[in-house]
């Protein structure tokens, strides 16, 4: 696969996916509805997968089954798919922010779309830029604190069991249909700032991203770069879309790349590969590129499968529940 192609194929898994969670959003709503409407309207399944959208309740369900030997029944989907992310960010580093993410995805269209209609993106300063960095790394400590330190045993079950946890994708629904005054600030805020600034959201703010990067160090992957083949043109510095200095590294290791590759793809010598670092170099030669997105790919079908296989992906949560909880979920909250 081709440089060019290979960005062709990284736009058409984003595109593929965005469908997906576009065609999930809508049937979840059509679900609400039915119970909403006392069952005027039709019943639709509800999408398991939109439990992806619920990562502070997966990381509460994981800690449960890790501490509680209990895996979650309520979001089961939600759980898988957050292993899933953690052990491709172990083993591959954060090619999920870049090649599967959808608010990642919706991030890049958005300062792509600014860099063409006005011509360059906003680079914030250094010292700017580095206090911003950090904001989505307290943010991390912030939820690890309050999940892993101050949950203990009986919290997290009794979460994960609760009326609240049970609907906690429905009130996200209601939170992105009937916004608050502040809520819309809030999105039109990032909005803008993703219109003006590369990768707003996922740079300063996502405290996911944040742990992905963290994690992500203990893979045995890096981009490295052959110091022989390299001219000096520098175009892998400038076509890193988190401002890394790819020409000045012999392999890049920064928590901030998200793998997408744009770097190898700006090389006109094939001085840029994805390979393994110390101590795996039993893996020494580089990886075709497109063996890096089929790894990246297969690592969450693999994960998936055995979730589906292993009967924790549908929800246990029943008909007659949803019919007492969510024409109440207003009330719920706790």
């Amino acid at each position: 696969m081709g440089n060019s192609s290979l960005m062709r194929f990284r736009h058409l898994v984003q595109g593929m996916i965005a469908l997906v969670i576009v065609y999930g959003w809508i049937q979840l709503y059509r679900f609400v509805r039915h119970f909403d409407s006392n069952g005027q309207y039709p019943f639709v399944p509800r999408p398991q997968f939109i439990d992806s959208f619920l990562p502070i309740g997966s990381l509460v369900a994981l800690k449960n089954w890790v501490i509680n030997g209990v895996f979650d029944k309520v979001h089961p989907a939600g759980l898988v798919i957050f292993v899933a992310v953690l052990v491709s960010a172990i083993l591959l580093r954060r090619g999920f922010c870049s090649w599967v993410c959808p608010v990642g995805s919706l991030s890049e269209l958005l300062w792509k779309f600014g860099n063409r209609v006005m011509g360059r993106n906003v680079k914030l300063g250094k010292h700017v830029d580095l206090f911003a960095r950090s904001i989505k790394y307290l943010v991390l400590i912030f939820f690890l604190k309050a999940i892993l330190l101050d949950m203990n045993s009986f919290v997290v079950y009794a979460f994960v069991n609760s009326p609240y946890y049970k609907i906690a994708d429905v009130k996200m629904l209601d939170f992105f249909i009937n916004p608050s005054d502040l809520t819309l600030m809030a999105i039109a805020f990032l909005v803008v700032m993703s219109f003006v600034v590369k990768n707003f959201w996922c740079r300063y703010i996502c405290p996911y991203g944040a742990l992905l990067g963290v994690m992500g160090l203990l893979s045995p992957f890096t981009i490295r770069r052959d110091v022989t083949k390299c001219t000096g043109c520098r175009g892998c510095s400038k076509a890193c879309p988190v401002y890394l200095d790819v020409a000045d590294q012999k392999k890049v290791t920064s928590p901030e790349c998200m793998m997408c590759l744009e770097c190898i793809e700006s090389c006109h010598t094939n001085a840029l590969h994805v390979k393994t670092i110390f101590p795996f170099r039993i893996f020494a030669t580089p990886l075709k590129s497109w063996m890096y997105p089929a790894m990246l790919l297969a690592i969450f079908a693999l994960v998936l499968m055995l979730g589906i296989l292993t009967g924790n992906w549908s929800s246990s949560v029943s008909y007659s529940e949803y019919v007492q909880l969510i024409p109440l979920r207003f009330m719920i909250t706790h």
